[in-house]
């Protein structure tokens, strides 16, 4: 069962204080000359139930699914009226943006989105991705959607792929939206993981920073080896100045030490960045010499 059926068979079992604000979104944003149809039962029995409680004549078929192996519910509403009455259509066509006696409250607004996201919506598993979206027919009503998504705070973008697209990809404003649907467990699900991937980030980010770090280190010490050798092939250890002769030694003994031990083997001790200097002196008076 992918995550949004068990998203949407979670809504469906909420009560819902603006029924009829959820049941305009569900089918202005799935019906069609045929009714509306789908191959998820919970789904066509919850708006079989709602509709007959505000009086609609509906009638149900089911037929075997072609490229399914689940059955395809098609549910239509007899009842023209029914259908003006949750502002679906007017004067017999399907009305072609949000009603503005749904939008008037942030309850409506809620419930409406929700009962569009039961029709038309999906949301991928936190855990893969962030990506909401709604399919919708027509452009105008898509951008009607879209409004509403932004006045619920939503970050919501229009595409079209065959269809036109109301997608959501921010996961603060997916975890909003689990909030606004009722699903405050799921957004609480989502945070964690998020909490997560920010932690699995942080930690991959340390260690390509301290293999980058260590390669680099390890990098400069064999510079400074081969300059150090090359040194003593042709002018000899002897011809440089005391103080570079003695890290020069040092470095060639202590090929696994750092700056900072090497300087601690020289009287006065000498820091990170003095060590660095000598050493860095040394590559480049190995630099001008022919091999």
């Amino acid at each position: 069962m992918s995550y949004s059926t068990r998203l949407k068979d979670l809504l469906i079992t909420q009560e819902e204080e603006e029924i009829q604000a959820l049941l305009s979104g569900f089918l202005r944003f799935s019906y069609g000359e045929e009714g509306f149809s789908s191959d998820q039962a919970s789904l066509v029995r919850y708006a079989y139930l709602k509709l007959k409680e505000e009086g609609a004549q509906l009638s149900l078929t089911s037929k075997k699914g072609v490229a399914s192996r689940f059955n395809m519910y098609y549910l239509i509403v007899e009842d023209k009226k029914v259908l003006e009455d949750l502002g679906v259509k007017a004067a017999g066509e399907l009305v072609k943006k949000i009603p503005r006696s749904f939008t008037s409250r942030m309850k409506l607004q809620r419930a409406y989105l929700k009962g569009a996201f039961l029709a038309c919506g999906s949301l991928t598993d936190p855990n893969k991705s962030y990506h909401l979206e709604f399919k919708v027919k027509e452009k105008e009503l898509a951008e009607s959607l879209q409004g509403l998504c932004l006045d619920l705070d939503l970050k919501a973008n229009l595409g079209f792929r065959n269809k036109w697209l109301v997608y959501v990809k921010d996961s603060q404003s997916i975890g909003d939206f689990l909030v606004l649907m009722g699903a405050p467990s799921l957004a609480f699900d989502l945070e964690n993981t998020k909490l997560i991937r920010s932690v699995k980030a942080d930690i991959q980010r340390h260690n390509n920073f301290d293999e980058a770090n260590i390669n680099r280190i390890v990098g400069a010490a064999a510079r400074q080896l081969d300059a150090i050798e090359k040194i003593q092939n042709t002018i000899g250890i002897a011809a440089l100045p005391p103080s570079l002769q003695e890290i020069a030694l040092l470095r060639w003994e202590n090929q696994e030490l750092s700056f900072k031990d090497l300087g601690e083997l020289i009287d006065p001790v000498l820091s990170k960045s003095g060590v660095n200097n000598r050493l860095s002196r040394i590559v480049k008076i190995a630099d001008k010499l022919e091999d």
